[in-house]
């Protein structure tokens, strides 16, 4: 599995982590891609991608809530125990409080699953 192309949450970590930490931004379709081209060379005839919707939300009552809450949970998922912690949420909080003041109390958080199902023997 990897994040769908339209995946806000890998987008938000591109647009405001990996800049800050000096990290390359994650590519939306490269490991499936490459893991299908092998699974094929490696005798897979069925490989197929399939969307796995994902939502998460945040429950905090009013923007503010949400965005300090997103902050948190995310920086820590992306990055437990890293030096620069507490500069990754604080740098997390403008995008994610212009995204919680539409009215929304989720991301979307979409991937793509590869299939892959071995050629049947004659």
């Amino acid at each position: 599995m990897q994040g769908a192309p339209d995946n806000e949450l890998v987008a938000l970590w591109n647009r405001t982590c990996a800049p800050l930490l000096g990290e390359a931004p994650d590519h939306q379709g490269y490991l499936l891609t490459r893991a299908a081209r092998i699974l094929a060379e490696s005798g897979f005839a069925d490989v197929s991608f399939h969307r796995a919707r994902v939502d998460v939300v945040f429950p905090e009552e009013g923007p503010e809530a949400k965005a300090e809450a997103a902050a948190a949970v995310l920086a820590d998922f992306w990055h437990t125990g890293h030096p620069r912690l507490a500069e990754l949420r604080q740098a997390l909080l403008p995008a994610l409080r212009e995204h919680f003041a539409a009215g929304t109390d989720r991301f979307n958080d979409d991937a793509v699953m590869l299939l892959a199902r071995p050629r049947r023997a004659l």
